[in-house]
């Protein structure tokens, strides 16, 4: 199951109509989002002018937030998928700005959450011990799973972990955010400070 899986069930269980993609990169997510093009917003800052069409922005994450709050009315979307930077403090920010634009019911899926080895959330990626890259984005999600007890958070265990987060509640995880957030503690831990599900156990949730 991919991202762009992930992304169609929620549209398809809540008959959600707009989207946003916070890191479009090659567009293979974007086009794979079963919403017409016109409902859908992808953002990113390095995507190639050749890339740029419809629907489609160059611009910063931060800048595109200001923007949209400054001069577009606060634009409210269904689902917004998180997958720019992957620094855990630009993925934070994000997070953030997307939480205040998400319409009432809507989901938020972030991508990059569950490492394979410490290699692949290095901060800089290193191709040649491992050839994909997470960065440290686990280290948002876990510290939004210890500081917001009015979220409902859980990770799917595919495609690097795909990280959700809709309003709800949750039992806050009690950490240390100074002195726990390293990759061996994470590792030993991840089962519960991501409260990760299986692909299984997502479609249940989902159907």
């Amino acid at each position: 199951m991919l991202r762009s899986d992930i992304i169609n069930q929620f549209i398809k269980k809540y008959s959600y109509n707009s989207y946003l993609e916070v890191g479009y990169g090659d567009g293979e997510t974007f086009h794979k989002v079963e919403l017409p093009l016109e409902n859908k917003t992808g953002i990113d800052n390095h995507v190639s002018v050749f890339l740029i069409g419809e629907g489609t922005v160059k611009i910063t994450s931060d800048n595109y937030f200001r923007l949209n709050e400054q001069l577009l009315g606060n634009k409210k979307y269904d689902i917004i998928f998180i997958d720019g930077s992957h620094l855990c403090e630009d993925v934070e920010n994000d997070l953030k700005h997307s939480l205040g634009c998400l319409k009432e019911g809507g989901t938020i899926v972030m991508h990059d959450c569950n490492p394979p080895n410490k290699y692949y959330q290095e901060r800089i990626h290193n191709p040649t011990k491992a050839p994909g890259w997470t960065g440290d984005t686990w280290k948002t999600f876990v510290k939004f799973r210890a500081t917001r007890e009015d979220l409902e958070m859980y990770v799917v265990d595919t495609d690097f972990g795909c990280g959700v987060v809709r309003v709800g509640q949750q039992e806050i995880l009690d950490l240390d955010l100074e002195d726990d957030l390293y990759y061996d503690n994470f590792e030993e831990n991840k089962n519960e400070w991501l409260n990760l599900i299986t692909i299984d156990d997502f479609k249940r949730l989902t159907s």
